[in-house]
């Protein structure tokens, strides 16, 4: 048996408390470069980003975020990824991207879900 991690997300240096779920996919622009004689030969290089979304449900004191302002106002911000287990972390900074959805209905809480673009560094 074994035991999994959890990550937890930082945000200007705040521990997102309300946060439910965190998603983070490392992607690019490099191009494939295939030939005719040696068929696929390589990449050729291109920028790297890492996106992160977030959800977080909302307590009736408000956002713990002001994501809405980041996105608004465009603001870079410090942005970290910590497993709680291992202690790997991904720090970076990065932009609230736009797509900020807040979420309601019966019987169900309120949830904020946004993302970021950030730099592509690896979790260490």
């Amino acid at each position: 048996m074994q035991l999994y991690d959890q990550m937890y997300a930082y945000i200007n240096g705040k521990l997102l408390a309300e946060n439910t779920s965190i998603g983070t996919e490392l992607t690019g622009q490099q191009q494939e470069v295939d030939t005719l004689v040696r068929g696929f030969a390589g990449i050729s290089p291109g920028p790297d980003k890492r996106t992160i979304s977030f959800e977080n449900v909302i307590p009736v004191s408000g956002m713990e975020v002001e994501v809405e302002k980041y996105y608004l106002n465009k603001v870079e911000l410090d942005v970290r990824l910590q497993q709680g287990g291992s202690g790997r972390k991904y720090e970076g900074k990065g932009f609230v991207q736009p797509g900020i959805k807040v979420d309601s209905g019966v019987g169900k809480t309120t949830t904020v879900s946004f993302s970021m673009v950030c730099d592509p560094g690896a979790f260490e």
